[in-house]
């Protein structure tokens, strides 16, 4: 499935929606994987209309990219739940999210939680894949409190339960998203597995890109932070390149602005303050232009308040 992938974009709760994911797909992204679907939502609550547009809307039969749902949980009975309901939609392979490191999901011993209590995570790994017909993946980091031990260990055993490709952060829970990425844990663990790995952590361009896949010898990479900043980067592995300045960037501004309206009406100008700060965030004189979008409570208002960044001095 991710022959000849060399770049996926990260999964981030809050940014990579269903408008977002539209964007990296006209850049050239040639997997992208939802927000986070929390197994306890699905299993306790109705799926909420927006979930099922969300997962409903990437129908790609023309085979162009590859989408992928990522949930999270603890409670086997519960994971396969979620994993049931996500297999009726036009997906091409459910993630396990082994990985994030924010307080809410590891008090729910979720996320990358699990790297300390891995025998939960076999457990998950292994009802989930009996559950589904779809390819299953797992997004890890190399520990919780400090790098584990046995991480080459956990990742073998994930192998032979089917996984069918890893995606490793090459940072420990406690170290977030600080600090220098262990590439070469991610070296050992490439030597020790057969099925495909894709390192993630601070990768902010193609030739860093190629830097990492060298040191580490991944089948590829996944960026997180950086592609919800410029969605455009796809577009360097296939050798296009744009002139970013602030009408370019205003210009996608706008685009995400009108997807996000059709999707959420009035409420995108609030779910799109974070995104549109990431995307103003390497220009000069944006402050003013910060304050006037988490003040903006209407499309109409965030729009103009664009306007004006873009022919800011």
């Amino acid at each position: 499935m991710f022959s000849n992938i060399k770049l996926i974009p990260a999964p981030m709760a809050s940014l990579t929606d269903l408008p977002l994911r539209e964007l990296y797909i006209e850049f050239g992204a040639k997997v992208v994987v939802s927000e986070m679907i929390s197994s306890e939502a699905l299993h306790y609550g109705k799926p909420s209309d927006l979930l099922i547009r969300s997962l409903s809307q990437h129908d790609h039969y023309d085979g162009s990219y590859i989408f992928g749902a990522q949930i999270f949980g603890s409670d086997k009975k519960k994971m396969v739940d979620a994993a049931c309901f996500i297999s009726q939609f036009p997906v091409d392979f459910i993630d396990i999210n082994a990985g994030c490191p924010v307080k809410k999901v590891i008090s729910q011993h979720s996320g990358a939680y699990l790297m300390k209590d891995y025998e939960r995570l076999f457990d998950i790994c292994e009802a989930v894949k009996a559950s589904t017909s779809l390819p299953v993946t797992v997004k890890i980091r190399i520990g919780f409190t400090k790098i584990a031990d046995n991480i080459t260990e956990i990742c073998k055993k994930l192998e032979s339960i089917g996984i069918s490709a890893l995606f490793v952060h090459a940072r420990t829970r406690d170290e977030w998203f600080s600090g220098e990425c262990h590439w070469d844990i991610l070296k050992k663990i490439t030597s020790a597995v057969s099925i495909p790995l894709f390192a993630n952590g601070s990768i902010d361009s193609k030739d860093y890109s190629n830097i990492v896949i060298d040191e580490t010898s991944a089948n590829g990479v996944m960026i997180g932070r950086y592609a919800a900043q410029a969605p455009w980067i796809f577009s360097s592995w296939a050798g296009k390149s744009f002139k970013i300045d602030r009408k370019f960037v205003a210009e996608i501004m706008i685009k995400h602005l009108a997807a996000a309206e059709s999707l959420y009406g009035e409420y995108a100008a609030t779910k799109l303050r974070k995104q549109l700060m990431l995307y103003s965030y390497k220009f000069s004189n944006s402050k003013q232009f910060k304050i006037s979008i988490c003040n903006s409570s209407s499309v109409k208002e965030t729009l103009n308040a664009i306007k004006r960044w873009q022919n800011a001095a």
